[in-house]
């Protein structure tokens, strides 16, 4: 199995992982690692810019879950 490969199958992984909000900083801590690992700076800053994104969303997912919260971009 190449690099990438095994790095996409653990940020599958770590998605789902970051389905429990318990383990969001386990989360964050592995992207780090994983983005360290890539083979340019380039594509790390991405990985990390597309954890970010994803740990908002899953932010805002969780705001309007909460019951009596407004809705999200209203």
């Amino acid at each position: 199995m190449s690099v990438k490969m095994e790095i996409e199958r653990e940020c599958v992984k770590l998605f789902s992982m970051m389905c429990s909000s318990s383990n969001i900083g386990e989360f964050s801590k592995d992207v780090r690692m994983l983005a360290a690992l890539e083979e340019t700076e380039s594509d790390g800053d991405k990985l990390l810019d597309a954890a970010r994104r994803l740990a908002g969303a899953f932010s805002e997912l969780l705001s309007a879950a909460q019951p009596g919260s407004a809705e999200v971009g209203s």
